[in-house]
Parts: structure tokens; C-alpha cells; sequence
């Protein structure tokens, strides 16, 4: 049987009331996470509330929605008893829906085991999992984290810089051939800190 397991590290009160909603409905684990922002301690938590029994985890963000149909399709993949990792495609937008930076396939599903950690306090990494027999599922899932105005997405990035490295010299100056300039400079704003990302129309909503 399918498990959910939410962990919560600042839900404001619709989310969680959605949350607490669908344990009528589903075997939803919600795990109380306070005010915890390492990202790789918050899947670790998951990973400790999982249930006896779950042969695989599925690991998936707020800001990411399956494309309909796909994630049952990519269930129905887990039927080969051998298989250790499940890969799906990863589309990941950028600025807004009609604009892809890139899409690119992503191990989404790994065999469950207790030596599973997380590591890295952002943009971390899965260490542990055992075997090597590896599918791309039929899968396709969007990412909409990056859907949003240009300014609030460096906010993001000056947070994310603060867990990772305790300051945020990373973004006070970068070196352009071997010369010291301001990060935020001429066109570059904190309006604009996306606009030289590489970006193509998306076809996936036409």
C-alpha cells in the first residue's frame, strides 16, 4: 500500500489544513518539522518516518506537479521486483510556464533502505542507496519553483546562500576575466537576475 509522509517546516494554515484534510483520505504521515530550513535534515525526517514494509521512496516538493497520469504510469514501472532507481523527466521552468531552462531526466524513485541520508544543507544528494539497476520511467513532472517575480527568486537565492554558506558574499561580487565587479551591475537587477538564463519556449501546454 502507498504511504505519504509531509514534512512540515512552516505550513501556513491552508496548506496544512489541506494536509491534515487528506489524512481522512489517504495513510498520510504529517512529521512536525518547526522551523528547520536544512534541507537535507527535512528529507532525512521523512526518511525516518517511513513505514515498516515500503520496498521504495518517492521524493517530490511543493513546487513540483506530475503532468496527469504519469506519476500512476510511473508507479506501474515499480513492478520489476529488480529495479533500484526510477528516473522522469524533469521539466524545469523558468521565469514563467510558457519559458523551459532546461528539462532533463531525474532520479525521482530509490530502493528503501535504513543507510538512506540526505546530504547537503541545499541542493542535496542522496547517499546510501544500494544497486545499480536503474529505468527512465514513463514520467514527466514541472517544476514551477523558479514561476514567479524575478526579485522574489534572488530572495530565494540570498536565503539559500545563508544556509549554505552563513553569509552572502557569494552575490556581493563575482570575477569576470579575472576582474572584481559587483554582482548586481548595469542590467543585472534584482528584477533581471534571470534574464540571461538559457531559456526556450515550452510546446508542453500548446
Amino acid at each position: 500500500a502507498d504511504e505519504i509522509v509531509v514534512v512540515d517546516n512552516g505550513l501556513t494554515g491552508d496548506a496544512k489544513a489541506v494536509a491534515l484534510g487528506m489524512q481522512a483520505r489517504f495513510p498520510l504521515t504529517l512529521v512536525e518539522a518547526g522551523g528547520l530550513e536544512n534541507y537535507a535534515a527535512l528529507r532525512n525526517r521523512a526518511i525516518e518516518a517511513t513505514p515498516k514494509g515500503v520496498t521504495h521512496i518517492h521524493k517530490i516538493d511543493t513546487d513540483e506537479v506530475y503532468f496527469p497520469g504519469t506519476l500512476q504510469a510511473l508507479k506501474e514501472t515499480l513492478r520489476d521486483p529488480a529495479l533500484d532507481r526510477v528516473a522522469a523527466t524533469f521539466v524545469h521552468f523558468m521565469i514563467e510556464p510558457s519559458l523551459t531552462e532546461s528539462t532533463q531526466e531525474k532520479d525521482v524513485v530509490f530502493r528503501f533502505s535504513r543507510d538512506l541520508r540526505w546530504d547537503g544543507r541545499v541542493h542535496e544528494r542522496l547517499e546510501g542507496a544500494a544497486g545499480e539497476h536503474r529505468a527512465v520511467g514513463p514520467a514527466t513532472f514541472l517544476h514551477f519553483g523558479y514561476c514567479r517575480p524575478q526579485w522574489q527568486i534572488f530572495l530565494k537565492w540570498l536565503h539559500y546562500a545563508k544556509i549554505q554558506a552563513g553569509d552572502l558574499s557569494h552575490y556581493k561580487h563575482e570575477f569576470i576575466d579575472g576582474v572584481r565587479v559587483p554582482y548586481l551591475r548595469g542590467d543585472r537587477t534584482p528584477d533581471t537576475v534571470l534574464e540571461l538564463a538559457a531559456r526556450h519556449p515550452s510546446t508542453l501546454f500548446v
